[in-house]
């Protein structure tokens, strides 16, 4: 990145970093607890995405259809948002979901799912290479189905694409089940895990 993007850019953290401790500092008497903690998380993944210049605003350049149709984006509209050809990466709140190794490579996958947006959201599989370090840390944090396990990523992706189908079983009884082949809503990206910090159940303002 070049030194006069790279300094705009940090001034464009810090107006971030300075109006979210504004209206921390408003709130604390205000709203109530959960919104103040909300917003000192949100202060604390800023400050994550600083430190390494991630990209906080890859969602707005998916181009979401705000008519509240709920029609999935195209995969490249994904790879531009989130495949950068400098390398920058991208700050992303997602569940955490599995570990695993292959070959010599750890992996560590997280599921991006929003369901309180008024608008439709993709649904994005993260698989990213990390270092055995970033497996103990994650293994320690119990796998539940819900938005309990959240963890604000720094990640830089490789690549965007979706799985032409995947594999849906309707139980008929308790011996067997309907077996049908349908087409993936499922993104899946990949890349490498730069950092990470957990965030309980943040829902997040949509922004990333």
């Amino acid at each position: 990145m070049k030194n006069g993007q790279g300094f705009v850019s940090r001034i464009g953290w810090l107006v971030l970093l300075f109006l979210t401790l504004l209206h921390c500092s408003k709130v604390k008497n205000g709203p109530g607890e959960r919104e103040r903690l909300k917003l000192e998380t949100e202060q604390k993944i800023l400050g994550l995405a600083y430190q390494y210049e991630a990209d906080t605003n890859w969602l707005s350049k998916v181009g979401i259809d705000t008519s509240g149709m709920l029609v999935s984006p195209y995969t490249l509209q994904l790879q531009r948002a989130l495949v950068k050809s400098d390398g920058q990466p991208v700050v992303v709140v997602a569940g955490f979901r599995d570990v695993m190794k292959k070959g010599n490579t750890y992996y560590a996958v997280f599921n991006y799912e929003k369901y309180e947006s008024a608008f439709p959201l993709p649904s994005i599989r993260f698989i990213l290479s990390c270092d055995s370090n970033a497996v103990s840390t994650l293994m320690r944090q119990p796998v539940e189905p819900d938005l309990s396990d959240q963890f604000a990523i720094i990640a830089t992706i490789d690549d965007v694409r979706r799985p032409e189908f995947y594999v849906k079983a309707d139980p008929i009884d308790e011996y067997g089940a309907e077996i049908e082949l349908q087409t993936s809503d499922t993104f899946l990206a990949t890349g490498k895990l730069i950092d990470f910090l957990f965030v309980g159940d943040y829902e997040g303002s949509g922004r990333f």
